[in-house]
């Protein structure tokens, strides 16, 4: 599935290396804060930028100047409205992601965004997507399953979908549960050194989850979460089984549909806009082949099914 909301947020969240050519997109939950100070710290012992700021938080792109020569980060940035250009710079690039096992991240969000927080900021049901506020875990699993990943906090949604994984064709998918090792390899493949160990002791916090799993965990939470997240399990090797946190198998191959990526850009960005522009050329021409395609019976499954409603208002102006 692709749609405007996850591109949007993908373009958004993600970072592009304006010197080392290499792309990182982030999922909420998965190390993300980790990932990207260890990205800014390795850049910055190349020469390419200032040191990270002491705030933990600071790499992220939030109150960034956009697209700015002068602005001050290692990375290209993209507003949200701009995703052409975003899905254009990734051509080339070696491309990151890192997940995390269904049980253990859905857990990790549960407590650090709601039971922290809900008691201090009563809005905090509406702030995360949630009709309420949960009773307990169980509770809050069942409303986060009862919702598609589009209509789902970024903070809960498959990672699947997330990572844009069927269309991003991923050098390196990384694991939370083995992240110093996965970086390693990143770093060796994409930039010719091992600088493992330039990641932040603080990754060590993202495994508390894991201790609590059974305090929260029943059966009928567990097959409810493989249900939901079932991609998830399948494309980036992890079990059923709620013991085996790490992962059993291989990474499934990402980036099938990466030839229709920048279409689907094309197709979606006018939705992102204040103003009402007139579709460009690529947009119409992407339209009409889509939609010959459904009219054919050729379509291709969940990519057409997703983008026809777009395709269809493009043609219609």
């Amino acid at each position: 599935m692709i749609d405007h909301i996850t591109l949007r947020d993908t373009a958004r969240d993600s970072v592009l290396s304006k010197e080392l050519g290499y792309g990182y997109v982030p999922i909420s939950k998965a190390a993300n804060t980790n990932v990207k100070r260890f990205l800014w710290q390795v850049e910055h012992e190349l020469g390419h930028c200032r040191p990270v700021g002491e705030q933990y938080f600071s790499v992220h792109n939030y109150g960034w100047r956009f697209g700015r020569p002068d602005a001050r980060t290692p990375w290209l940035g993209f507003r949200k409205s701009a995703i052409e250009e975003f899905y254009a710079a990734l051509v080339g690039r070696r491309m990151l992601t890192v997940v995390r096992n269904p049980y253990i991240r859905l857990l990790s969000g549960y407590l650090e965004k709601i039971v922290a927080k809900v008691d201090v900021e009563p809005n905090i049901p509406a702030k995360f997507q949630l009709p309420r506020r949960p009773d307990n875990f169980a509770d809050f699993v069942y409303m986060v399953c009862d919702r598609p990943s589009a209509r789902t906090d970024i903070h809960f949604r498959s990672q699947t979908y997330a990572s844009l994984f069927d269309f991003i064709a991923y050098d390196a998918v990384g694991h939370v549960e083995t992240l110093a090792a996965g970086l390693a390899d990143f770093s060796v493949a994409a930039l010719g050194r091992d600088f493992s160990h330039l990641l932040s002791a603080k990754a060590d916090h993202a495994m508390k989850a894991r201790q609590k799993l059974k305090d929260h965990y029943t059966p009928d939470v567990a097959r409810a979460i493989y249900a939901r997240f079932r991609d998830d399990f399948l494309n980036f090797g992890y079990d059923y089984d709620l013991e085996a946190v790490t992962p059993v198998r291989p990474v499934a191959r990402a980036g099938a549909l990466n030839s229709y990526l920048e279409d689907a850009a094309h197709m979606c960005a006018p939705t992102l806009r204040d103003e009402d522009p007139a579709p460009s050329a690529r947009a119409i021409a992407a339209s009409e082949t889509l939609l010959a395609r459904l009219e054919a019976g050729q379509g291709i499954s969940d990519l057409d099914k997703s983008l026809a409603p777009y395709a269809r208002k493009l043609i219609q102006k």
